[in-house]
């Protein structure tokens, strides 16, 4: 990925810090950030003020040079990976830790988050939760045998949850997690004063998170334009599709709860250990199930029962099942088969059967070398074929360039193209002609065509174009003009560029 350019498609806005005049400084970064979300607290939108704010500081780090984000990116990834592999070896043993972590990386949802641009929130989010997971690998196994606390631990846990859930809206429901700790810390008496001070002042961003998801509630529809009420959020849970199709989700939660109960009560009576210590484990053990099962819970309902959906989005639900598989071996391990043999291999053999036939069913395919090679392909064609298009319309500065979308979904490429256009030199007038046939359009689709239409028929200032009410007037300009056209071909009396929006967009 390091040989990756910047995409089309969400990666604009760095496009267009790095493209204004006088180029992009520090002290840029924090109007910038205003501007474009943090003063839109309580506006019931979008709010994810630590992601804008580290593009922003990444803008001014990196530049024009694209390997370098995506560098950072593959340490997160490694980050996240290690982490795991650390707790689930805690839990199964080193190899068959090492061989659940190879085997989630196989899930296909890694290419659509990694590879697919550098915009997907969750890149940020993923380090944010690989800070608190090494931070829960720190204080749950010493809190259990009533061991010391590292000082460092509660303030990382602080600072990941509130990476994650500043980058995205989803990730919010980690506070649970980061509070159940911090209350079994102070309760044990195992919070230092200077661990707590520490961990006060990230927890600014996910009471402002919540603060921003309880505004959003109020919206009659949600982002696309679908029911944005509870009882409709609530209903896929137990839909036939969640329940019969789909086991690993809804019912493998709620018997993974239900089997949880029975499983502490045996694990309390009949360990060896201490008292206190087997309690412990079986305070943490159902604590840690019921919050993965809710988390599940949480997920299908902020994106209103889209998931599984086969991209970014899937993280982290599809994790959480296998992290509930590693939750049951690591309390039968630690209360019932401390001592290993037979017995405990047997777990770990059956550990391992499950992981496979989990990723069977979740068609795991080890995309991400191929999602890699595609991504490289298609940015750094973007970067070529753009450069070509300055360098073809540089000779005509005056004839306009006339986008002609002929689908809702072109609207992305369409409202940024005057960024790319600027940061790539190209000053040609921008004109929009708009040749989308009427269809069964959803409500926000036809919202997005009618953004376009507008634009095309009465300009559009922050994106530079020119109002072209009568797109027949440009037969009048005998060819002075520039076309670009999208998916279909679009018959223009306009001279064709060679740069085609559709090989340029990421699939999936």
């Amino acid at each position: 990925m390091v040989f990756a350019d910047f995409c089309i498609i969400d990666d604009h806005l760095q496009a267009l810090w790095l493209g204004q005049t006088g180029g992009f400084h520090f002290s840029d970064i924090w109007p910038a950030a205003r501007a474009v979300e943090l003063d839109s607290l309580g506006s019931g939108g979008r709010y994810r003020p630590v992601w804008f704010l580290y593009i922003e500081f990444e803008a001014w780090l990196f530049g024009d040079r694209p390997g370098l984000y995506h560098a950072l990116r593959i340490f997160y990834f490694g980050l996240f990976l290690g982490a795991a592999c650390r707790i689930a070896a805690g839990c199964v043993g080193l190899v068959p830790a090492l061989v659940f972590v190879t085997g989630i990386t196989g899930l296909g949802f890694w290419g659509n988050l990694w590879t697919i641009t550098l915009g997907p929130l969750e890149q940020l989010a993923a380090a944010g939760v690989a800070l608190l997971m090494i931070a829960c690998d720190a204080i749950v196994p010493r809190y259990v045998a009533d061991e010391r606390i590292p000082a460092w631990s509660l303030p990382l846990a602080s600072l990941g949850t509130a990476i994650a859930a500043g980058s995205k809206e989803n990730f919010v429901f980690l506070v649970g997690l980061f509070g159940a700790m911090a209350i079994a810390l102070a309760l044990s008496r195992r919070l230092s004063a200077a661990s707590a001070v520490l961990a006060l002042p990230p927890l600014v961003v996910p009471a402002v998170m919540l603060y921003a998801l309880a505004s959003a509630a109020g919206n009659a529809e949600d982002f696309y334009g679908v029911d944005n009420s509870v009882a409709h959020r609530l209903a896929p849970m137990f839909e036939p599709r969640q329940v019969l199709h789909r086991p690993f989700l809804v019912p493998l939660v709620l018997v993974a709860v239900l089997l949880a109960i029975p499983l502490a009560r045996v694990g309390y009576r009949r360990s060896p250990l201490p008292r206190l210590q087997r309690r412990r484990a079986a305070i943490v053990f159902i604590g840690l199930i019921a919050f993965l099962a809710a988390y599940a819970f949480w997920e299908i309902f902020f994106y209103n029962g889209r998931l599984p959906s086969g991209t970014r989005y899937d993280f982290p639900i599809l994790l959480l099942p296998p992290a509930i598989a590693l939750g049951f071996a690591a309390f039968t391990r630690y209360t019932l088969l401390a001592d290993g043999g037979s017995e405990w291999r047997s777990v770990q053999a059956a550990f391992i059967a499950v992981s496979a036939l989990y990723l069977i069913v979740c068609h795991a395919n080890f995309s991400l070398p191929r999602a890699v090679d595609i991504a490289i392909a298609r940015t750094t064609a973007f970067r070529h074929d753009l450069s070509v298009t300055r360098a073809t319309t540089s000779v005509h500065p005056d004839w306009p360039i006339v986008l002609e979308p002929n689908s809702p979904w072109d609207y992305e490429p369409v409202d940024r193209f005057h960024v790319w256009a600027r940061f790539f030199g190209i000053a040609n007038p921008l004109m929009l002609r708009v040749e989308i046939t009427p269809g069964n359009l959803t409500k926000f689709e036809q919202w997005l065509v009618g953004q376009m239409q507008h634009w095309a028929a009465v300009g559009e200032v922050w994106n530079n174009f020119q109002p072209l009410p009568d797109p027949t007037e440009l037969k009048k300009r005998n060819g002075h003009c520039f076309a670009i056209g999208f998916w279909h071909p679009v018959v223009s009396p306009c001279r064709s560029l060679d740069f085609s929006p559709d090989r340029y967009i990421p699939h999936g």
